[in-house]
């Protein structure tokens, strides 16, 4: 079974040229894990210059996230082709025990991109049973 879950959305679709960052940020208090996908509708090949993963105690102080005991400030670098046309160029698969409450994604295209990112946050301390604390406007059980 899968365990109920919270929807979010980080960054709501923004076009977003090379000069200008993508920001956004989730609050994961009382949940244990967060995937968080960075994506683009942009219909030509495109890269991110950054993607950065940050976190922090409050929302206006972040400190990026270490992986294997190094910064994360980029995915597969700053050349690396990581966005075709409606692609998620990342997921971020975070287990959020012993982590900051807040995580801050930043994304800057190489040229002009529409990005935006989503959250699924699982395992609550209390599990939301209502559409509103599962982050949707409508709850639908098939």
């Amino acid at each position: 079974m899968i365990p109920l879950s919270k929807s979010a959305i980080v960054i709501a679709a923004v076009s977003t040229t090379s000069a200008q960052t993508a920001t956004g940020i989730v609050d994961t208090k009382g949940f244990d894990f967060v995937n968080i996908n960075v994506c683009s509708f942009t219909a030509s090949t495109n890269a991110l210059v950054t993607l950065s993963l940050k976190e922090g105690d409050t929302t206006s102080s972040f400190a990026n996230v270490k992986v294997s005991g190094t910064d994360f400030t980029n995915a597969e670098g700053a050349t690396a082709t990581l966005m075709t046309s409606a692609v998620i160029a990342a997921t971020f698969r975070v287990d959020m025990r012993g982590r900051k409450r807040y995580l801050q994604i930043n994304a800057t295209p190489t040229t002009t991109a529409i990005l935006w990112s989503n959250a699924q946050l699982y395992v609550a301390d209390a599990t939301p049973v209502a559409a509103a604390t599962q982050g949707a406007a409508n709850l639908i059980d098939v």
